[in-house]
């Protein structure tokens, strides 16, 4: 178990939570059932997403976790749409959001949320520091972009479509739910195949820490495209895993990455693919 001190929890409660969720989020909120969880987008009404949050429904509230970075923001966006809704919303400073390991056990008392593939979160009181958190959180983050999940930060907020950063992959948007700020821009462009940008997972055999939003330049086969870098992560303290939305074809697949005034060979570079849930609903 180890601290993600990049992650923040944020709680909604009251008899309205889940209707007003719904209301407001990209995914099909009232579909959860209790203990259950899924990602969704929070967008603006142009249809930029604020921030991706993996949201849990409990017993009597949902909670969700989200970038540490964007809770506040999030939470005074949201509560601009309470109006008569019977929804509290507060940002839970006193629990930690820590990742879980294979063989990490934990209290029932403790929340456990669980996301893409074997990544499960836990929300505890803030443990101790461990010599190798920052290690750990690192590798943990590169697992989180390999499966698709990109939490943003105040560069990115507000920057790209959900389909840009691939988060209708992760099951984040449902085109079968109704309404939500920024749905109508979202579903045209599903429907009507208009998005020019896509997002890019890469692996680099180096270790570099580009900022997020910073310009990049794709090389493929005598072609370019020009992109930015969402996230990174360093995986193992010796490659470096990253998001790269680009304005490129979704089957371009670059074996070079130009970054500063270095340019870097690319070991891997993919599309996530849907996963079985979303498979089925979209």
């Amino acid at each position: 178990m180890f601290s993600l001190d990049y992650l923040s929890l944020m709680e909604f409660a009251g008899p309205d939570a889940g209707t007003f969720l719904h209301a407001q989020l990209s995914a099909d909120i009232l579909a959860l059932d209790t203990g259950q969880s899924g990602y969704a987008c929070l967008c603006n009404p142009a249809g930029r997403v604020l921030g991706l949050m993996l949201v849990q429904r409990c017993a009597e509230n949902y909670r969700a976790v989200v970038a540490a970075s964007l809770a506040d923001a999030l939470t005074d966006w949201l509560a601009k749409y309470i109006l008569r809704s019977k929804v509290a919303i507060a940002r839970r400073r006193d629990l930690a959001v820590v990742g879980l390991g294979s063989g990490d056990c934990i209290d029932e008392a403790s929340g456990v949320i669980a996301g893409i593939g074997q990544a499960r979160y836990a929300l505890v009181d803030p443990p101790a520091e461990a010599a190798d958190a920052a290690l750990r959180a690192d590798r943990w983050k590169a697992q989180e972009l390999e499966a698709g999940v990109a939490w943003l930060d105040e560069a990115s907020s507000a920057q790209f479509l959900p389909q840009m950063l691939g988060f209708d992959r992760i099951g984040a948007v449902s085109f079968r739910k109704g309404c939500y700020p920024g749905q109508e821009i979202i579903a045209r462009t599903r429907y009507l195949g208009q998005l020019k940008r896509h997002p890019f997972h890469l692996r680099l055999e180096t270790t570099i820490r580009p900022a997020s939003m910073a310009p990049v330049q794709l090389l493929a086969d005598g072609e370019q495209a020009a992109g930015v870098v969402v996230d990174h992560a360093v995986a193992d303290g010796a490659e470096t895993v990253m998001l790269v939305v680009a304005r490129a074809a979704q089957d371009f697949r670059p074996t070079t990455l130009v970054w500063e005034d270095g340019s870097l060979p690319v070991s891997a570079a993919r599309l996530p693919g849907l996963n079985p849930q979303e498979q089925a609903t979209t």
